[in-house]
């Protein structure tokens, strides 16, 4: 087996993964990190463009889907504090779900 290998990542906190012998990887948070996942689904009506999430999302931490498929930044829709605007507009029976970390 190979020794333990070690990977630090800073970015509003430390996160510090390590995998180790077995193939375990242990992922270590310091207090500093307080990221809060949320997760909005919201059925369309007829033309609909416009959504609103409960939270403002962290900039550019949005994971975007319509009906599953996922949705690209830019090319899709845009998005500015918590309203999230289709390029397009939606067709009644179409669903979004949205995932982001919390601001």
């Amino acid at each position: 087996m190979a020794d333990n290998i070690n990977v630090s990542v800073v970015e509003d906190g430390a996160i510090t993964v390590s995998i180790v012998e077995d193939g375990a990887i242990n992922i270590t948070l310091s207090d500093s990190v307080k990221e809060v996942w949320k997760s909005q689904s919201f059925p369309a009506t007829s033309g609909q463009t416009l959504f609103t999430l409960t939270f403002t999302p962290r900039l550019t931490s949005q994971i975007i889907f319509k009906n599953g498929v996922f949705q690209a930044p830019t090319a899709d829709y845009t998005i500015s504090g918590s309203a999230i605007t289709f390029n397009s507009g939606l067709d009644t029976g179409d669903y979004i779900d949205v995932i982001y970390v919390q601001n």
